[in-house]
């Protein structure tokens, strides 16, 4: 599956616990861009739909103001 987040392209994937990185309650896709950055979704407590983005690695690729969803069955941008 992909997504296009501020006009690029990222592959999407089901985060497993197996997966180095980031783990834990909420965190439920990987989002992977074309050089390799990693990016983990985590659900907001008040609005279980609702996901913000983590880096994998530091904050220095960060996506402020990015929220995402899977409301509909699909990952989506929603802001």
């Amino acid at each position: 599956m992909t997504i296009t987040i501020k006009g690029r392209e990222y592959t999407v994937t089901p985060h497993s616990e197996s997966q180095t990185g980031i783990r834990g309650e909420g965190t439920t896709y990987v989002i992977t861009g074309k050089r390799g950055h990693k990016w983990y979704t985590c659900r907001n407590t008040h609005t279980t739909h609702a996901m913000f983005l983590l880096p994998e690695k530091g904050f220095t690729k960060t996506m402020d103001g990015v929220w995402l969803s899977d409301k509909n069955g699909t990952l989506e941008v929603i802001s």
